[in-house]
């Protein structure tokens, strides 16, 4: 059975991954040190720039961020594997839910 993983910001929350049940905890999923701090950062750059009411700030790279997104996405694929289906949500961009290659 395939376990459906979801990258997504939300307000608040230092760690980007979900299941259809809720957050994923860091260090459950086999992922490599320097993936797990580049999904940090990624997190922390949308929770500093991101306002729930106003959306990005003036200090932000939304088109940027949506690509390290993407990159972020094919990662986790890679470090996951054929077990696991890697979904990107970015919805603080509008664009719609990028499934896995």
């Amino acid at each position: 059975m395939v376990t459906r993983i979801k990258l997504m910001n939300e307000h608040s929350v230092a760690w980007p991954l979900w299941t259809d049940w809720g957050q994923v905890g860091e260090g459950d999923l086999p992922l490599s040190r320097q993936l797990a701090d580049r999904l940090k950062a990624w997190a922390a750059v949308f929770d500093e720039h991101f306002h729930w009411e106003h959306g990005w700030d003036g200090y932000a790279d939304p088109a940027g961020h949506a690509r390290e997104g993407l990159l972020l996405q094919r990662a986790l694929q890679d470090e996951l594997g054929a077990d696991y289906e890697v979904t990107l949500r970015l919805w603080e961009t509008g664009a719609p839910p990028s499934g896995a290659p």
